[in-house]
């Protein structure tokens, strides 16, 4: 018996008007092969990148995120959740301490932030907070770590940080938004074979081929390691392991993260 035809279209297809939006289409696919090849890609794209953000932060003068600042329009709420919109790269896996200092009236922006070489900022105009009077003056410590998927504050209980740091849901993924839908195409005689066409956005820390070609080798070693089952050696006992695995945006609360954030603009 033939094998199952593999689809002979794989091309990307960039957005002329934002560089980070980019359409993949997959064709021919087996019927009913659409499916199962775009909800795999997508949940992998959306929960298992690794990327960067700000998991914590300190403010000289303050002690909780319910505090006002002089001088300062925002309150710190406001703040953590646009720190939370700062897109980063980290070129490192240990956690980088990151600093802000500005004295005066003035927008501070993340690009105002002092410069570290292992730390890249994709989106430098995203507002910070906004310093109203002259006598303003503001002193920030930012942490940043890599990791994966959405990481909530209670996931976090035991982690131990600076006395008055304050800690806020990282979003590590790159990717921000991945849509598909499955139509029918031909193949031969047949008018049955699937098409997948993938709408997906990135933050700007990673390109579109990038996020696909990391995700599809995700899936490969995951097959691969299946597929060779009888040779694969004595694990250690999954009871004993207690992480938990990266949750996509459809499980993780990401989605009402985002409305949260929303509603704050």
């Amino acid at each position: 018996m033939e094998s199952i035809p593999l689809p002979k279209k794989v091309s990307i297809d960039k957005d002329a008007e934002n560089e980070n939006k980019a359409t993949l289409i997959i064709e021919p696919l087996y019927p009913g092969y659409g499916p199962t090849v775009g909800n795999s890609l997508r949940r992998v794209l959306l929960s298992s990148l690794p990327g960067a953000a700000i998991f914590a932060f300190k403010i000289k003068g303050t002690t909780h995120e319910f505090t006002s600042i002089d001088h300062v329009k925002e309150d710190v709420v406001d703040i953590s959740l646009n720190l939370k919109r700062v897109n980063l790269t980290s070129h490192t896996d240990e956690p980088v301490q990151l600093t802000l200092k500005a004295e005066g009236e003035k927008v501070l922006t993340a690009g105002n932030i002092e410069k570290n070489a292992d730390i890249e900022i994709a989106n430098p105009d995203q507002v910070i907070m906004t310093l109203t009077d002259k006598a303003a003056s503001i002193e920030m410590t930012l942490w940043v770590r890599t990791g994966r998927g959405y990481v909530t504050i209670e996931s976090r209980e035991k982690e131990e940080l600076d006395v008055n740091a304050i800690a806020i849901d990282t979003i590590f993924t790159p990717i921000v938004q991945v849509g598909y839908e499955v139509d029918n195409v031909r193949k031969g005689a047949r008018t049955d074979y699937d098409k997948v066409t993938m709408e997906i956005e990135s933050n700007g820390t990673i390109t579109i081929e990038e996020a696909i070609k990391q995700s599809a080798k995700i899936l490969a070693d995951h097959f691969n390691l299946i597929s060779d089952f009888e040779n694969i050696g004595e694990e250690e006992d999954i009871s004993e392991n207690t992480d938990e695995p990266a949750k996509d945006e459809d499980e993780s609360g990401e989605s009402e993260a985002k409305e949260e954030d929303k509603d704050k603009e």
